[in-house]
């Protein structure tokens, strides 16, 4: 624990390379306290190495890390939390997408991109409407990525929405999400659409036809 006051992050990581040897909860509980009473950029790597540890009794103190107010140990944490809580802890990771730091926000894509299932759709539903715009991009990238034609009403809103990157970002999705019955609204958005709107509009209309 001692080593993790040094300032040279080999030092660091190796010291906690040697303790993954050390079992048991109580080792856990001592590492969990340590995490408090740390410098944000050793927070994270404690963070990550309870996140591999597998002992559930960290997960709390994971969880409660997603609230730090260094985007590093935000990352960190959900990245541990998701691999010690499963789906879990998807759920508290809401709140990230109302921050508008882009790094924070592609760290929960990467994250819920490996979510199985329904489960990530369903929750995509209730928070789609309530997140930052660079959340909605991500979350619009998402279900263009998991073809989920369901959210076609959704995604099609999304192409009139004022702020250009989320206008592009529900174009795309289209891509993956619209049907032969959406080819109406395909055609009314490419003769309202320029540029590279148009563009993607198009490779939406050639993926329904194909």
């Amino acid at each position: 624990l001692q080593a993790m006051d040094s300032p040279y992050a080999d030092y660091r990581n190796k010291a906690l390379t040697l303790a993954k040897g050390i079992e048991g909860k109580k080792a856990t509980w001592r590492w969990i306290e340590k995490c408090k009473t740390t410098a944000p950029e050793v927070k994270a790597e404690i963070l990550a190495f309870l996140g591999n540890r597998g002992d559930a009794i960290a997960l709390p103190t994971l969880l409660e890390a997603l609230n730090d107010a260094d985007p590093n140990v935000k990352m960190a944490a959900v990245e541990a939390s998701f691999r010690l809580g499963g789906l879990e802890s998807v759920p508290f990771y809401s709140d990230l997408l109302r921050t508008e730091d882009q790094a924070v926000i592609d760290k929960v894509k990467e994250t819920l991109l490996q979510v199985s299932g329904d489960y990530l759709l369903t929750t995509i539903s209730y928070i789609l409407p309530t997140v930052s715009s660079p959340g909605k991009v991500a979350l619009l990238d998402i279900i263009g990525e998991r073809k989920a034609d369901l959210f076609y009403a959704d995604v099609y809103d999304y192409t009139g929405d004022e702020n250009s990157t989320i206008r592009m970002a529900a174009i795309r999705a289209l891509r993956n999400v619209a049907g032969p019955d959406s080819m109406g609204d395909l055609i009314r958005l490419l003769e309202k659409s320029s540029g590279n709107e148009a563009n993607a509009t198009e490779k939406a209309i050639g993926a329904v036809i194909s």
